[in-house]
């Protein structure tokens, strides 16, 4: 089956980390309709991932680079999909949009030193209680958004959820559409916080 009526899309995406918000971000991604996907994750499906992270039951045991391409291709079987089960490597041949979607900080911190500013886009997502923040940027101001990234800013926490979920889902959204807008030639919103207790959706100035 041709996926071609509903293809905006056609840029190859790195997705570094594929757990709560990579996998639902690979989803969206590959029905938008990429045409490469580099899937970068050491960790393995545990069955406690099916209600926190989404994955199926068929999918314990399995490495989650696998589970997440599996899917995908079952989205669109003509993706060129690659997968790296293993942590992310300083110098790793990446695809021209990156996402981190790793959860820890000094992971996304680390990483985000590591990829260049060449890339001509680059997002990532934080989750704290009830508070999600998605940050990205374009390759000319990378510089700027190294110093107030996602990662180094406190958000204010709120009670601890046990499924994060939900909340992935709207962050995975979210950043599928600042990509959207991104590839139709629209200004980079930067920087969006959501406070879902105090219903505040916050946005930070434009920064390409």
């Amino acid at each position: 089956m041709q996926l071609k009526e509903r293809r905006p899309l056609t840029e190859s995406v790195t997705l570094i980390g594929v757990g709560a918000v990579g996998r639902q971000m690979a989803i969206l991604l590959t029905a938008q309709g990429i045409r490469k996907l580099q899937l970068i994750d050491g960790q393995v499906v545990q069955r406690r991932h099916i209600c926190t992270q989404g994955f199926l039951a068929d999918d314990v045991g399995r490495p989650k680079v696998h589970a997440v391409a599996d899917l995908c291709q079952q989205i669109d079987p003509h993706l060129d999909v690659s997968e790296e089960f293993g942590r992310f490597r300083s110098g790793m041949p990446l695809h021209g949009i990156v996402f981190c979607c790793a959860s820890k900080d000094s992971v996304r911190t680390r990483i985000r030193r590591s990829v260049k500013a060449e890339h001509p886009f680059w997002g990532e997502a934080v989750i704290q209680g009830e508070v999600i923040r998605v940050a990205t940027a374009t390759s000319s101001h990378r510089s700027n958004f190294a110093s107030t990234a996602a990662a180094e800013v406190n958000l204010p926490a709120g009670k601890e959820l046990k499924s994060k979920l939900p909340l992935a889902t709207m962050a995975a959204a979210l950043l599928v559409r600042q990509f959207i807008r991104f590839a139709e030639g629209l200004p980079n919103e930067g920087d969006i916080v959501i406070d879902l207790v105090a219903g505040k959706y916050l946005r930070g100035p434009t920064n390409g």
